[in-house]
């Protein structure tokens, strides 16, 4: 599988034989700085047909908030509370979706929560509601991807391009 239009192009994608899934090795410079439209193409299989198909890799944004409190060893932290709305805000957004991830660590299970909103939307909120039954340290993660699907033959074909646009670690208050 190679991805072609990118600011690096070739790029070939490994397969990963535990989930199925493809995943590029990682580069020191960006792959893309603004909405760009990229070809998938997979040379196919005896067991996957050959396509190929088009994405457009998706505008990266920048988050406006929260605003981080501080440096932590997995990026920036944070400082939340349950008791009330997460609102997440960002500029940039141009085609995909936003995804936001809040995640409680040390409970058993864990527990996550994720809420998504159009990248053009610029907002998007978690409610408290869902925060409440978090625990008191926990690890956020914003993103925007945006995706293309084909049918070839009985199979449907998903690619996904995706910039992260933050990541830490929380410390929950009431």
């Amino acid at each position: 599988m190679t991805v072609t239009g990118l600011a690096t192009s070739p790029i070939a994608l490994s397969r990963i034989s535990s989930t199925g899934g493809y995943l590029s090795t990682s580069y020191m410079s960006y792959l893309w700085t603004t909405s760009t439209p990229a070809t998938v193409t997979v040379g196919g299989s005896a067991a996957v047909p050959a396509y190929d198909m088009m994405v457009t890799a998706p505008h990266p944004i920048t988050l406006t908030a929260p605003a981080p409190t501080g440096t932590a060893t997995t990026g920036a932290s944070y400082t939340f509370s349950k008791s009330a709305d997460l609102i997440v805000s960002w500029t940039g957004g141009v085609e995909g979706q936003v995804v936001v991830g809040v995640q409680s660590m040390g409970l058993n299970p864990e527990a996550s929560v994720t809420c998504s909103a159009s990248a053009s939307a610029g907002t998007v909120t978690v409610p408290a509601s869902l925060l409440s039954g978090l625990g008191t340290m926990g690890a956020f993660s914003a993103s925007v991807t945006s995706s293309a699907t084909k049918t070839v033959s009985d199979w449907l074909m998903d690619f996904q391009a995706t910039v992260g646009a933050a990541v830490g670690t929380i410390t929950f208050t009431n």
